[in-house]
C-alpha cells in the first residue's frame, strides 16, 4: 500500500512540474470564476422560459469558448440584465413619465394638479 502511495506522490510531482498543469493558481481560479459566471449569467438571461436543451447548449458553448470570449459574453449578459432591471424599475417608479410633459410643466406634475 505504501508503495502505491509513493508512486502516486511521484506522479503528482511530475505533473506539477509539467507546464500544462503548473499554472498560476490565481489564473486558474480566475478562469473557473469566469466560466461559472458565464454559466449563471447566460442561464439567467434566458429567464423563465429556459428549457433543458437551452441549458445543455449553454454548457456546450462554455466548453468551446475561450476565457476571453466568455468574459466578453459575461459583460454583455450583465449589461443586458441591468438594462432590463432599470427598465422595470422605471416602469414601477416613474409610471407618469411615459406621458410627455407639456413644455414648461414641472416634472412630476400631473394634468389633474391645480
Amino acid at each position: 500500500m505504501a508503495f502505491l502511495f509513493n508512486k502516486f506522490l511521484e506522479a503528482v510531482k511530475v505533473l506539477a512540474k509539467s507546464p500544462t498543469f503548473a499554472r498560476d493558481p490565481r489564473q486558474l481560479q480566475f478562469e473557473a470564476d469566469i466560466n461559472r459566471l458565464f454559466l449563471y449569467t447566460s442561464y439567467n438571461r434566458l429567464g423563465r422560459k429556459v428549457e433543458e436543451a437551452d441549458a445543455e447548449e449553454i454548457i456546450e458553448m462554455a466548453s468551446k469558448a475561450s476565457v476571453a470570449d466568455q468574459q466578453k459574453l459575461v459583460q454583455e449578459n450583465i449589461h443586458s440584465q441591468i438594462e432590463n432591471f432599470c427598465t422595470a424599475m422605471d416602469e414601477i417608479l416613474l409610471p407618469d413619465m411615459k406621458r410627455k410633459n407639456e413644455p414648461g410643466e414641472a416634472l412630476g406634475q400631473s394634468d389633474t394638479a391645480s
